[in-house]
């Protein structure tokens, strides 16, 4: 039900991650078909990078960009959830985050 419809979609994914010293650069794809006659279907592209600056504390970078057919209205997705929509149909909306993360 991830195209808020009662229809049939089928969706992947591949990531992956390149660590380099303290570095590491990811990378990751995401496709959703919907096979109604809806037919919204989208993809999503993201990048980011992370640098520790000691253990247990990182500063992190991020892009996506989610990219709509005609028909769909899929936000940037928030660790995987398809809730909500963007308000107009085949909007491709972009976004960057950066912060730093602390265990303890």
């Amino acid at each position: 039900n991830v195209t808020k419809t009662l229809s049939k979609a089928s969706g992947w994914s591949v990531s992956a991650g390149f660590p380099f010293g303290k570095n590491n650069v990811l990378f990751s794809y995401a496709s959703i078909d919907d096979k109604s006659s809806l037919n919204r279907d989208g993809k999503l592209l993201g990048l980011a990078y992370t640098y520790e600056l000691y253990k247990g504390t990182k500063l992190y970078g991020s892009w996506g960009k989610q990219f709509n057919n005609a028909n769909a209205t899929y936000p940037l997705t928030n660790g995987g959830d398809l809730v909500g929509n963007v308000s107009t149909a085949g909007y491709d909306p972009t976004g960057f985050m950066m912060g730093i993360n602390s265990v303890f």
